[in-house]
């Protein structure tokens, strides 16, 4: 296996985040905070806490944003500690990725990526959230074919709901959705837990380009004492993430921050170019004549929500999913609630009207699972 050391280490201080920002480091504090806040809502947090690190006297209204991003990381890191306990899952990306930061930096962790090894599991993850926490929103998604993905997001408010995003755990049974197209689901987690986290943040590419946020997480990563180049190439070849790792990394290549993970390009530039035949290759199935869209849906590996008709107790008996299809629709019935499958953003009022009379013959059916 081959391995690679530090190289060239980068200081994660206020001068490279003012250098990825674009931003002169002489400029006052504010503009800094200013453009890392056009980036999103998390990067501000690891500014103020360089500035809290660097002895900057940080204001009631900064001082307090920052201390919210602590105590959202400490609640979060219970969650996730209960979650593995009673799933033997992992987390991936966001509190992995922080823990690599210094001591007295901040990752702001937005929300929680939790991959659980079935969809058993991803529901006793679920039911830990809902235990401890007042969850307010409960989405589902199935997605993928042959191998399906389940994915549960549970939100609950923040204590600052008007600066603050709300809390946000996603449990989902692979942490690799593809991209609907070309690209499936894939599962097969790696060991290594840098590597995943690698293999995430790549992941996210389909759904966003990359940040100055991102490269932060590559400069800390890229900072490991050792890391096992091979196992990256080949897993980004295996779960056809190469493509994505190459722009990334480029792009910190760029920004001077890859650090440990230079060696590793030239792999991953040869495993991208054959994976970009084999997605220009691709071709879509053709389209089903029938006219049952969450029938075609649910058999294609479409993305199919659900959304929620009503919650229930917890239903131990029930392993996963239960799919009940009706003329011109589908239930989803789960061990935390019913919900009707949707495959658009709009539902119509009659079709919602419809799922709901067709959950109460189910009932009076006594059908359920």
């Amino acid at each position: 296996m081959t391995t690679s050391t530090r190289s060239d280490h980068v200081t994660l201080d206020l001068a490279l985040c003012a250098r990825l920002l674009g931003v002169d480091p002489d400029e006052h504090p504010r503009l800094l905070l200013r453009a890392a806040r056009e980036q999103g809502w998390s990067l501000p947090v690891t500014v103020l806490s360089l500035l809290a690190r660097d002895g900057v006297a940080l204001g009631s209204g900064s001082g307090d944003e920052l201390r919210r991003a602590r105590a959202r990381k400490a609640e979060y890191a219970g969650t996730v500690d209960a979650m593995v306990t009673a799933t033997g899952g992992r987390v991936v990306k966001g509190p992995s990725l922080a823990e690599l930061y210094p001591d007295g930096v901040d990752r702001a962790v937005g929300d929680i990526d939790f991959i659980v090894p079935d969809e058993a599991a991803l529901w006793r993850a679920a039911a830990v959230v809902l235990d401890r926490h007042p969850v307010e929103t409960i989405n589902l998604s199935l997605f993928g074919q042959p191998e399906r993905g389940v994915l549960v997001v549970l939100e609950w408010q923040a204590d600052d709901p008007v600066l603050d995003n709300d809390f946000k755990v996603e449990i989902c049974t692979t942490p690799f959705a593809g991209d609907a197209a070309a690209v499936p689901v894939r599962s097969g987690l790696p060991a290594d837990r840098r590597v995943a986290d690698l293999l995430a943040l790549g992941e996210e590419r389909f759904q966003r380009p990359f940040s100055a946020k991102d490269l932060l997480d590559i400069a800390v990563v890229g900072g490991v004492e050792r890391l096992a180049v091979d196992d990256l190439v080949d897993a980004a070849r295996r779960l056809l993430l190469a493509p994505e790792l190459v722009e990334l990394f480029d792009r910190a290549d760029e920004a001077g921050v890859l650090g440990a993970l230079a060696p590793a390009l030239p792999g991953l530039r040869s495993a991208a170019e054959d994976e970009r035949t084999r997605r220009a290759a691709w071709e879509p199935p053709p389209a089903p004549a029938e006219v049952d869209r969450i029938g075609e849906a649910l058999a294609s590996g479409r993305v199919v929500g659900g959304l929620l008709l009503r919650r229930t107790a917890w239903r131990s008996r029930l392993p996963g999913v239960h799919v009940h299809r009706y003329a011109g629709g589908a239930l989803l019935i789960t061990p935390l609630g019913d919900f009707m499958a949707v495959d658009d953003p709009l539902v119509d009022e009659d079709d919602y009207h419809a799922a709901l009379a067709e959950l109460a013959r189910f009932d009076a059916k006594g059908a359920r699972p």
